[in-house]
């Protein structure tokens, strides 16, 4: 007899580790990407009325900075070293263990996505 409750709308899955990095890490390209197009485009032309493309990506970035200033300051640096800018690739290690990091970061993503209210 099965006895587990089929899931419904209102329920969400629990992501696992790897899910959650993999969405971090599209979330991390997609503001890099947006950035550089942002500050292109506001350096290309000043003076010019932005046009919609620039407001949606203007509006993506203050949404994902606004909502990391929400979390620890430990999730801020996170996010910011290990997603949204170009960092050494053990730029970690002047602050944390490497074992320690894994769980440091996946935690960090977790509130992330809290704040941003995806999980």
């Amino acid at each position: 007899m099965n006895t587990k409750q089929p899931e419904t709308n209102n329920q969400r899955k629990e992501l696992t580790d790897r899910e959650v990095e993999k969405i971090m890490e599209c979330i991390g390209d997609l503001y890099r990407q947006v950035a550089l197009r942002t500050d292109l485009a506001e350096h290309d032309a000043p003076n010019l009325a932005p046009s919609p493309q620039l407001l949606d990506d203007r509006a993506f970035l203050y949404r994902i900075d606004r909502c990391l200033q929400n979390c620890q300051k430990e999730t801020q640096l996170v996010i910011r070293k290990q997603y949204l800018e170009i960092s050494d690739r053990d730029w970690y290690l002047e602050f944390f263990t490497k074992q320690a990091f894994r769980k440091i970061r996946i935690r960090a993503i977790r509130e992330f996505f809290r704040v941003m209210d995806l999980v």
